[in-house]
């Protein structure tokens, strides 16, 4: 099964001029080159994350179509996947799970975990195993709290 995985959006370059080696662009130039960098870099992530999530949505309905069928393959692939989601809380979230962003022309998305995420939910599970406390330290709209209420309903 193909992973998906958002890792390459959060290797944002970083906005320089060190790679402009004429020394003749005044300031403003040298603003306008940055600006459309960073404008041509907002593009490519937005495109690499609808490739993902396309990706992502392929591979959900492969999964549900063939746990559908009323066969012994049928039962046994409802089976397989009812036990990956109890072993492995990334999978349950990346192939199981939606979210909703009322600000989006399209509110529901495929869950899929970015880096911080699977980081996140692995401290997690392993506090609860562990009966441990942990700080968590978040800002908004890093996707915490629905994370930690994946992590309950699992």
């Amino acid at each position: 099964m193909e992973e998906t995985t958002l890792d390459k959006v959060m290797d944002i370059p970083e906005d320089d001029t060190s790679s402009m080696k004429d020394d003749s662009l005044t300031q403003e130039e040298k603003k306008m080159f940055l600006k459309q960098k960073e404008k041509a870099s907002v593009e490519s992530r937005k495109k690499y994350i609808e490739q993902v999530q396309l990706n992502n949505l392929r591979v959900r309905a492969q999964m549900l179509l063939e746990a559908k069928e009323n066969t012994v393959e049928g039962n046994e692939k409802k089976m397989e996947i009812i036990a990956k989601c109890k072993n492995d809380p990334c999978f349950f979230f990346n192939y199981m799970l939606w979210t909703y962003n009322p600000r989006l022309n399209e509110p529901h998305l495929p869950f899929i975990l970015y880096p911080f995420q699977t980081q996140f939910i692995n401290e997690v599970v392993k506090s609860i195993e562990n009966e441990t406390d942990i700080w968590i330290e978040k800002s908004r709209d890093m996707g915490f709290s629905w994370v930690i209420l994946g992590i309950l309903l699992r």
